[in-house]
């Protein structure tokens, strides 16, 4: 937090890159605040494009506790946050500050809680690169992640754009359904039209779920 502060108070550090938005949007806005402050709920607090398609607000209540209770987010200024409570502040993990890179510096306290926690549980990671973060060595039931890609000429390319809704839209059903097994998700139907492909899938120890539109 201390990084953090002052490195908004530099006048040689471009704020628009620390942030991670277009200089104009930023020129607009001027909104920045440092914690400590007004706590929400982080499934409130967070308004990106993966949680607009979670739609914590318009969950049943039994799948926003489960959601509440068992999801995990990595975050720049606090290293790893439930989604119950979080202050009003921007910080990506992947800046850089008078640490150094947020990654590398959270790594090693996140590992440290996380390794713990998921050891023995099947574990869910929807955003890869929360991984440069985390060094992910425990011994867990399972490991999956999860991947949207389009088919096009008997080719398959990685979605981008649209990942983190997708994304979104795959934890919502994780969470009603108590999904650990991927065998759970043949009748998974993203509106998108992206279903989840097991024989395309490496379905290995630490492997990747491939859904295919």
């Amino acid at each position: 937090m201390d990084a953090l502060r002052a490195a908004v108070a530099d006048p040689a550090v471009d704020p628009a890159k620390l942030f991670g938005v277009r200089a104009r949007r930023w020129a607009l806005t001027q909104r920045w605040r440092c914690p400590p402050g007004r706590c929400c709920p982080a499934s409130q607090r967070y308004t990106g494009v993966m949680f607009d398609h979670l739609a914590c607000a318009e969950m049943e209540t039994r799948v926003r506790t489960a959601f509440n209770k068992r999801a995990v987010l990595f975050s720049g200024l606090w290293g790893l946050l439930r989604a119950r409570l979080d202050h009003d502040y921007k910080l990506k993990m992947d800046a850089s500050l008078r640490v150094g890179p947020l990654a590398t510096y959270w790594r090693p306290h996140i590992s440290a809680v996380l390794n713990p926690l998921a050891a023995r549980k099947v574990v869910w990671i929807c955003c890869r690169a929360c991984m440069r973060a985390w060094d992910g060595k425990t011994d867990y039931a399972a490991r999956w992640q999860v991947k949207f890609v389009e088919e096009k000429g008997g080719k398959l390319r990685t979605v981008t754009h649209w990942s983190k809704a997708l994304k979104g839209a795959l934890i919502r059903c994780i969470c009603a359904n108590r999904v650990t097994d991927p065998a759970a998700l043949r009748d998974f139907r993203h509106p998108e039209g992206y279903i989840y492909r097991p024989e395309q899938s490496d379905l290995g120890s630490g492997g990747t779920l491939l859904f295919v539109k």
